[in-house]
């Protein structure tokens, strides 16, 4: 058991060793010294024999001198085993309730050792007694209670798992627990991301209801769920996949994947890794850092989920020994990586019974000396790395929205309000950090594995760990920014001048705008919302004349910097909701943008019944301007369009969990309608953005044949064994079979 739950200590393994060959050492020699005395010669009878060993004047002596040595040999034994552990289980801060179980355990264990000592007395006064058999008597009561202790705290980790699959839901027990546990604290959530904006209080409720407090979890040793991937087991790395219709609700296979371990060895292995990484790194059930990991998911989905621990890595050699560890032969352990934890459906970043790696705590964002590069922790925000920046006059192309993860948003592509300018987020990378499957620190970059470089461009979590990311900064002063909120009569003004805006060739690269069809339940009202960026200094720019000149019903533009601005976009979020994202790619024509809004208009009846919804069209433009710029050097496949195209984004929050399904079944239908629709109008692009896609999409399969092969190659060379592609089911994965 030793050997299980610290195998990432070497000397633990050379103890164990010790440890097995002292104890074979010791017991073997007893088969053949009972075969001499303990059983008649020829010629003898039991009842002979059993007198010689009564007699204090036998030469069984000789077998009570190999009982001492024995004896002596094992107390040393016993007290080698339990103080082995001892050393790292006392640098462990651990909850009350498990400190009692390890006082119980290793008070158990102790009788054992006594148990021991005292068969030692008794083996020693054989020696001299005049009635062998008493002593003898009383030396089998402690070898038997010694057994029996062994057997005992052997078994304890499985009773405590029995206890809490079985008992644990008894009234008795449940009092029992929150009595020695206490209460979880109800910290604050964090949300973040890009969310259409409507007037104060439609996307931010002051109706919407907090959450519940955390309560305490006990870990369990089969988390049976499912998780969306694009492989079956069958089909492994390098099996055949059908790879689905993009409208369908049931885009992606489900699997259903059970995670078994040994009783009691999830809750163990979590205290391998807080001594392997100190206890201040991994966060367990009950504790605040649990909770408060937990409450910082953007969606309430997310929130739900409990792991069986969070490791929080300081440093990338954490993450590498942490991965080690998780990956080790004979370890199986499921694990998921968060940076910002954005990604709204449940498992994306989280997973039940398993270990979550939390970037979050790798949040650095350090200036290269000539200014020219910052090297941001993957689990930094973009709030944080604007305000670094915008007080030197620099940029980067990054996040538009506070609380948004750097990790994430960059290896899924990434649109930023400098976009046009520079394009993809990812394409102004300048080098990746990762840890990959084996452990080893890389860097990815132009030189070196520069296919890992373009493969992390779009290629989501399918390669290995990233832990920093190298962007390429610029000047940049402050920004003018707003919002106007356009009645719905509005639409075709409306849609005519974002279609003109979006050109191929002539599109202004200091613009960036969001146009939003939105209903929110908690007003009551519908509303166009056009988010309008200018990335110079420049009130009220002429390119936006079209929007500016229109009547409103609100005007929130003004100058501010980037932090300001991110912080405004996440401040219209709407706290602690259910979240549902599903996206679609258009062709950039006034007819198809129509059809979508028609569409999107012609379902709001049916969902104005959902609690607190917010029911959200968004409509982004993605000129050549963006995708074109270094088509050819990342994975999103775009190299072949010329077109300009938007991003139909379906965003939907609500507060119930009895309307999850109501709420999917709404989406589904309405986005596969806008799809249906564009196809007939010849407006279709099949490319899904993967930092805006949904669960059931497959957004990396939507990148081409072409790029899915070149993503295959690399995976095969990084990451053979298939462990971020099998061990981390969250995220959006590699297709596998032949049709993509």
């Amino acid at each position: 058991m030793y050997r299980e739950l610290f195998e990432v200590r070497r000397w633990m393994h050379v103890a164990v060793w010790i440890g097995l060959i002292f104890t074979f050492a010791i017991y073997f020699p007893s088969i053949p010294l009972s075969a001499i005395y303990e059983a008649p010669k020829p010629g003898h009878s039991w009842e002979e024999l059993l007198l010689s060993l009564a007699s204090s004047e036998s030469s069984s002596h000789a077998l009570v001198y190999w009982g001492i040595v024995q004896g002596t040999s094992s107390v040393v034994l016993d007290l080698y085993i339990f103080s082995l552990p001892l050393p790292t289980l006392s640098k462990l801060h651990l909850p009350l309730g498990k400190k009692l179980q390890l006082l119980a355990l290793f008070g158990t264990a102790s009788l054992g050792v006594a148990a021991s000592v005292a068969a030692l007395v008794f083996r020693v006064r054989l020696l001299h007694s005049e009635d062998s058999t008493w002593e003898q008597a009383r030396l089998a009561i402690c070898v038997v209670v010694e057994n029996n202790v062994a057997i005992i705290v052997g078994c304890m980790p499985a009773i405590a798992n029995f206890t809490r699959l079985h008992m644990a839901e008894f009234s008795i027990i449940r009092s029992l627990r929150t009595k020695l546990r206490g209460s979880s604290n109800d910290n604050s959530y964090e949300s973040s991301g890009v969310t259409p904006s409507l007037p104060n209080g439609t996307f931010g409720s002051p109706n919407m209801p907090r959450k519940p407090p955390h309560q305490y979890y006990e870990l369990t040793d089969s988390a049976l769920m499912q998780t969306q991937v694009t492989v079956t087991d069958e089909d492994r790395l390098h099996g055949t996949n059908r790879h689905p219709n993009h409208g369908d609700t049931g885009i992606v296979r489900t699997i259903s994947f059970s995670q078994q371990s040994q009783p009691g060895m999830l809750y163990w292995s979590c205290l391998a890794l807080s001594a392997l990484l100190g206890e201040q790194k991994v966060a367990v059930p009950g504790s605040s850092t649990y909770n408060s990991s937990l409450d910082s998911y953007f969606s309430a989905q997310q929130s739900a989920i409990h792991p069986a621990c969070i490791v929080s890595p300081e440093t990338a050699q954490d993450v590498s020994a942490t991965v080690t560890w998780l990956t080790t032969e004979g370890n199986s352990w499921h694990f998921a990586v968060r940076s910002g934890g954005h990604t709204s459906w449940a498992g994306a970043s989280n997973i039940a019974g398993g270990v979550v790696i939390d970037l979050r705590t790798l949040g650095t964002v350090e200036l290269s000396a000539d200014k020219s590069t910052v090297l941001v922790g993957a689990g930094a925000t973009w709030d944080a790395v604007y305000a670094k920046l915008d007080p030197l006059g620099l940029s980067v192309n990054g996040g538009r929205a506070a609380g948004v993860g750097v990790g994430g948003l960059t290896l899924g592509g990434g649109i930023s309000y400098f976009s046009p300018r520079y394009g993809w987020t990812c394409d102004t990378v300048s080098n990746f950090q990762v840890v990959l499957a084996d452990g080893r620190i890389v860097d990815a970059n132009a030189t070196s594995n520069p296919d890992l470089f373009v493969a992390l461009k779009g290629g989501n979590n399918n390669f290995g760990i990233v832990t920093r990311i190298d962007l390429a900064t610029f000047e940049q002063g402050l920004i003018w920014a707003g919002t106007v909120y356009n009645p719905l009569s509005s639409v075709d003004d409306i849609i005519a001048e974002f279609v003109k805006l979006n050109s191929r060739d002539a599109y202004d690269e200091y613009a960036s705008f969001i146009t939003t069809f939105g209903y929110s339940q908690a007003q009551g009202m519908a509303v166009i919302s056009n988010q309008l960026e200018y990335t110079k200094e420049v009130k009220n720019p002429p390119i936006y004349k079209g929007f500016l000149s229109r009547p409103s019903l609100r005007n929130t533009a003004q100058l501010m910097n980037m932090t300001t601005l991110a912080k405004a976009t996440a401040a219209l979020q709407p706290v602690n909701a259910r979240a549902l994202h599903r996206v679609s790619t258009l062709v950039s024509t006034a007819a198809v943008l129509k059809a979508a809004f028609n569409h999107w208009n012609a379902s709001v009846p049916a969902i104005t019944s959902v609690s607190n919804i917010v029911w959200a069209l968004v409509l982004e433009p993605l000129p050549p301007a963006i995708y074109a710029r270094a088509a050819k050097y990342n994975a999103l496949g775009l190299a072949d369009r010329t077109e300009p195209l938007v991003v139909a984004l379906l965003s939907a929050t609500w507060s119930d969990a009895k309307d999850d399904q109501h709420v999917a079944e709404m989406a589904n239908a309405l986005m596969n309608a806008v799809d249906q629709e564009a196809r007939q109008l010849g407006a279709f692009d099949p490319y899904v953005y993967l930092d805006y896609a949904g669960q059931h999409q497959d957004p990396i399969a939507s990148y081409g044949a072409e790029s899915v092969n070149r993503l295959r190659q690399v995976r095969q060379r990084v990451d053979h064994k298939g462990v971020f592609t099998f061990q981390v089911p969250g995220g959006y994965k590699i297709p596998d079979g032949k049709d993509v």
